[in-house]
């Protein structure tokens, strides 16, 4: 039916939709909600969000009467035309009798619109379907005037692009309107599997949420998936791709061609078409991709349209933009078909301009280009930089997709090589290894790449060793970007801390690695770095330096990444070491359980997080513990990997459990496995102390003798052989030598915080306190804490003067020492006479008359 005065651009019915999906019960109930509270509601989306198909399944279940408009493109819409349109969809309600149906609106439109609505008699709603085609004259002030000047019996309904949130938005924002976006729009993984079902098709959960994921959620890309996301190989097997089938693929292209681009203004699809070269893009990478100087305004211009493009700030707050990668892989295939040549060579400018940035991005787009010779530029430039930042698994795919020729050649063979050892392929790295030098030669730049991948492809402490050597020559000759220079200078370092050849020098590479890393932006080698760089300083003593540098890394930040394998977990170890080595049991168990959760190898460090958990249950002496930490390493492995002696840690831990449950005799036979104890010198002051507990004395102070003076400089090996040597000491009576050893013992751990050699619970070990407090030290304070720490953890009924209370017992470990009354209410902070009362109770409590007597009682 036609209406006298109705525009012939403006269609007054639903359209008979050829979908026959099922109803989305979620948003028909959406809508509901949306037109009982409030008088407009705004459906607001891109092409293929189903805005049409929704209100065509809602309109006839409404209770209200309900007329539909749709809008098409026209130049002359103006206020009169859709005030027209208006008044000729309220004609077409059935069985309404309606006086002003003979005569359209004239110059008095509002009153004959107004007229038409009183005629009705009833609440109506109306659809505007497609309403960005009205333009600027789809104001909020039009529409809320309808909807004021009819006491709100019209409620509306705008569909169609998202620019209509832009002008409504004030209404949005006072609540005079509501809007559904494409965020709400977007099918669930119900929705899918619904749909699935309808058509007798199957989707598990996990493939409709991988489905969603893939698409974003957008209906149209979601239903022509279903045609062939189930398509079975001649195997029967099923595509896990978006959309296998190029038929279908191509109904996408087309969709997004005609109905998205096409619609566009000419300039911005063609802004479009270079900018979705690459999916993620700053602003400066847009520029260069489309010349346009003003790119943010245009990729903000994307978003106003709708367009599958979404907003990020960085830590500066400038903006990244991320395209929907199905909508950029479309929108690169309109391209490829309509001028092949300019998609070719936005991808090869993309791969140049990314190649200091993002090298795996370059890559990827110098292969998508066809410029092989493009690739192996950056790859033989950027592959130690990409391997280090756990790009090894695409990196060597990519290696592949090269031609025969360029993929065999002697330097991509040996970085190959390197990657595969990353991924765990020990075997197939040898290979590649192989291969390359046998026909790399002399060339100067695979000697320099060789040099390099060498570093990942042996465990031999001496060839190990050698290939660093080879390594530091070839990047003192050989000048480079400074930015990746701190990848070569962060692998030495790397290398020289495996190698514990001069732990200084792998310090200072480290430290250098660090300050280069932060110089040129590079956060993941500044993560890499100083998470090696804590676990250096750590393991050399220095726990304080270590802690504070800790609190910068992000204990969890590798895992699962390519570099998980070997360097997975370093920081939450070197934290847990800390936590260990500065008495912090609690915490340093938790970072190591939170560790092994991670997973890892038997050479990774979850595998010395096992060492230092059975360390660490040894000291408490609880039994079910020591019979838990000894199945854990059965997780160490048993070979000697990257440099690391995995055997003798393993060998260590199991000995000291031994010790712990008093079976000495096997504790000493896993003591006589151990060959290259004076490699390691924590190992030796470990063993030093299973021997001593086991009364081989001499033997522990052979082991100690052995140490190298460097390694005795150390702060956690100073500190625990010099105890266990003034324990033997004491032992056998000498007590000039005994507080001369242990005094250096207190020497090296205090300024550390080193706390974990000072927590025996062995009588001799309160003895050893009590003597050196009443000699005199240097540390009366740590002496007296110890004491006090000793006696309140001792069983009931183990120390004498128990009734003793808390406050009480730490005064009593300070009595214990030479420090005057003065002294101690300064430590304590408190003053001297609260110091003279405390210590005139404990007297009472002990029976005794003075200090010396006291003493004398408690020991």
């Amino acid at each position: 039916m036609r209406v006298r005065g109705a525009s012939p651009w403006i269609l007054m019915s639903p359209p008979e939709s050829a979908m026959t999906a099922p109803a989305r019960p979620r948003l028909l109930a959406h809508l509901d909600a949306a037109v009982r509270d409030y008088p407009l509601t705004l459906l607001a989306a891109p092409s293929g969000y189903d805005k049409t198909t929704l209100l065509s399944a809602w309109a006839p279940r409404s209770t209200a009467h309900t007329a539909w408009l749709t809008l098409t493109a026209h130049d002359d819409m103006d206020e009169e035309h859709l005030l027209t349109g208006i008044w000729s969809a309220l004609l077409q309600l059935d069985g309404i009798a309606l006086s002003s149906s003979g005569s359209a609106p004239s110059a008095d439109a509002w009153q004959r619109l107004i007229a038409v609505v009183d005629d009705l008699g009833a609440p109506v709603t109306l659809v505007i379907d497609d309403a960005h085609h009205a333009g600027a004259t789809l104001t909020p002030r039009v529409l809320h005037t309808l909807i004021a000047r009819t006491d709100g019996r019209v409620r509306i309904i705008a569909a169609g692009a998202p620019v209509l949130l832009t002008w409504f938005a004030g209404a949005v924002a006072s609540r005079r309107a509501t809007a559904l976006s494409a965020g709400d729009l977007a099918v669930t993984v119900e929705e899918v599997m619904a749909e699935y079902a309808h058509w007798d098709a199957d989707i598990t959960e996990a493939e409709a949420s991988a489905l969603i994921a893939s698409s974003s959620g957008w209906p149209i890309a979601a239903r022509l998936h279903r045609l062939t996301a189930h398509a079975q190989d001649s195997h029967g097997a099923t595509s896990g791709q978006l959309f296998p089938e190029p038929e279908h693929a191509a109904l996408l292209t087309d969709y997004i061609a005609d109905h998205v681009l096409g619609r566009l203004p000419p300039a911005l699809a063609e802004f479009v078409l270079s900018a979705t070269t690459c999916s993620l893009l700053t602003p400066a990478l847009a520029h260069a991709l489309t010349g346009e100087a003003d790119s943010e305004r245009f990729l903000e211009e994307c978003i106003a349209h709708g367009l599958f493009l979404t907003r990020y700030r960085d830590a500066e707050g400038n903006a990244l933009f991320r395209w929907n990668e199905e909508f950029a892989t479309r929108c690169r295939d309109i391209l490829a078909r309509s001028n092949g040549v300019r998609r070719r060579a936005l991808e090869t400018l993309a791969a140049r301009w990314l190649a200091p940035h993002s090298p795996a991005e370059a890559i990827t787009h110098a292969l998508r280009a066809g410029a092989d010779d493009v690739a192996v530029d950056i790859i033989r430039t950027m592959w130690l930089r990409v391997i280090t930042e756990s790009g090894a698994r695409q990196l060597n795919a990519q290696c592949l997709r090269l031609s025969p020729e360029l993929r065999n050649h002697p330097e991509l063979l040996v970085i190959r090589a390197a990657c595969l050892n990353l991924l765990d392929d020990a075997t197939g790295a040898t290979l590649l290894h192989a291969q390359a030098t046998a026909t790399g030669g002399s060339d100067p730049n695979f000697v320099a790449t060789e040099a390099f991948a060498a570093l990942f492809l042996t465990d031999d402490p001496t060839v190990l060793a050698s290939a660093a050597d080879r390594a530091r020559t070839v990047m003192t000759h050989a000048s480079s970007d400074p930015s990746l220079n701190a990848y070569r200078v962060f692998l030495l370092g790397w290398v020289e801390l495996r190698l514990r050849r001069d732990p200084p020098s792998a310090v200072r590479l480290l430290q250098s690695a660090v300050l280069e890393a932060d110089a040129a932006a590079r956060p993941i080698l500044a993560r890499r770095a100083r998470g090696n760089l804590a676990f250096a300083l750590s393991y050399g003593g220095r726990l304080e330096h270590a802690r504070r540098l800790l609190d910068d890394v992000d204990d969890a930040a590798d895992h699962a990444e390519d570099w998980f394998h070997y360097d997975g977990g370093i920081a939450l170890f070197a934290r847990g070491f800390v936590d260990y080595w500065q008495g912090r049991t609690g915490d340093a168990r938790a970072a190591f359980r939170a560790l092994l959760a991670q997973g890892g190898h038997d050479a990774s460090y979850a595998a010395l997080a096992r060492v230092y958990t059975a360390l660490s249950a040894a000291e408490d002496g609880n039994p079910d513990e020591w019979e838990a930490a000894r199945a854990q390493l059965d997780g160490i492995s048993a070979q000697r990997v990257h440099g690391l002696p995995w055997p003798t840690y393993r060998a260590i831990a199991d000995a000291r459990l031994l010790s712990a449950s008093g079976d000495h005799e096997r504790a000493l036979a896993m003591l006589a496995t151990i060959t290259d104890m004076d490699d390691v010198p924590l190992v030796s002051v470990i063993a030093a102390e299973v021997l001593r507990n086991a009364g081989r004395s001499a033997e522990a102070i052979r082991v100690l003798a052995r140490i190298s003076p460097q390694a005795r400089r150390v702060s956690l090996v100073a500190s625990s052989g010099y105890l266990t040597s003034a324990l033997i000491a004491h032992e056998q009576g000498d007590a000039t030598q005994s507080r001369r050893l242990f005094e250096r013992a207190l020497d090296a751990a205090i300024p550390e915080g080193i706390l974990q050699p000072f927590t025996k619970r062995d009588a001799r070990y309160r003895a050893l306190l009590a003597d050196h407090a009443a000699a005199g030290t240097a540390h009366g304070a740590f002496i007296a804490a110890r004491i006090t720490a000793f006696d309140a953890a001792a069983p009931d009924g183990a120390a004498v003067g128990l009734p003793l209370s808390a406050r009480e017992r730490e005064i009593f470990g300070y009595l214990c020492t030479t420090m005057t009354a003065e002294e101690i209410a300064q430590a304590l902070f408190v003053s001297v006479n609260t110091i003279r009362t405390h210590q005139r109770a404990i007297y009472r409590k002990l029976g005794v008359a003075n200090r010396r007597e006291a003493i004398r009682f408690r020991t």
